[in-house]
């Protein structure tokens, strides 16, 4: 039986902090992953209204749904959720400021998309849907490992 001595203790309470902690992360690291598929099914659909050739407003609810997830980003993307089923490189926690900036980027990619899609104008939508495509991008190519 296992002594209850100070020393099994302080191993046990480490035992049950690691194995918290790696359950919080694994939470963290399903809700990222979560969002960031709602984010392509919202890209996608924007792509489709385009591809479609309209009308523009369709694209206004994805687009606000992209601007609320990039909002949140980086509270999904906490200091230790760096580990387990995840392809967040190491980078994001190098380059916290470069990686929070991205985000704010898609975020105002996003409202950019929203508003092209208000004013009904598929050129502007399109215009606004590329460079959005180019934030996510270059988010990706810095900080997601590939497969």
């Amino acid at each position: 039986m296992l002594g209850l001595n100070r020393k099994n203790i302080v191993l046990l309470m480490a035992a049950i902090s690691l194995v918290g902690a790696s359950v919080i992360a694994a939470d963290i690291i399903k809700t990222r992953k979560d969002n960031m598929e709602m984010l392509k099914d919202a890209m996608k659909a924007i792509n489709g209204v385009i591809e479609s050739g309209g009308p523009a407003g369709g694209a206004a609810e994805p687009a606000q749904q992209i601007a609320d997830i990039a909002k949140k980003i980086p509270e999904l993307f906490p200091q230790g959720s760096d580990q387990g089923d995840t392809t967040a490189k190491p980078e994001i926690w190098q380059n916290w400021d470069k990686f929070t900036s991205q985000a704010q980027d898609t975020e105002k990619a996003a409202l950019a998309v929203l508003a092209a899609a208000k004013s009904g104008d598929i050129a502007q939508l399109t215009t606004s849907y590329k460079m959005l495509g180019g934030t996510c991008g270059s988010c990706h190519q810095d900080f997601k490992a590939k497969k």
